[in-house]
């Protein structure tokens, strides 16, 4: 067991907890983040009839797109360590 790992089993019963909430309000950054790029482009694609415009339109929705899936992936991974740091915890060990 690595020495993170044995702090977390023996620091604050409220630390996996704070960090769960933490975990989920950078979820939420990267939601509003994407939901921006989306919103953008969008705008950009639909009122702008340059072609400059439509091809910033398209990449911004498609940054918005990645943004949220990489926000997602990365939400999933830390969601799974805390799982793993958790469980011995909720089992007594």
């Amino acid at each position: 067991m690595g020495k993170r790992e044995q702090e977390t089993e023996t620091g604050d019963p409220l630390g996996v907890e704070r960090t769960a909430l933490a975990n989920e309000r950078t979820l939420l950054a990267y939601i509003r983040t994407a939901l921006a790029f989306l919103i953008t482009g969008a705008s950009m694609v639909r009122f702008f009839d340059q072609r400059a415009y439509k091809i910033g339109g398209a990449a911004a929705l498609a940054l918005g797109v990645a943004t949220f899936a990489a926000g997602f992936a990365r939400y999933v991974q830390i969601r799974r360590q805390i799982c793993r740091l958790d469980a011995p915890r909720r089992h007594g060990r």
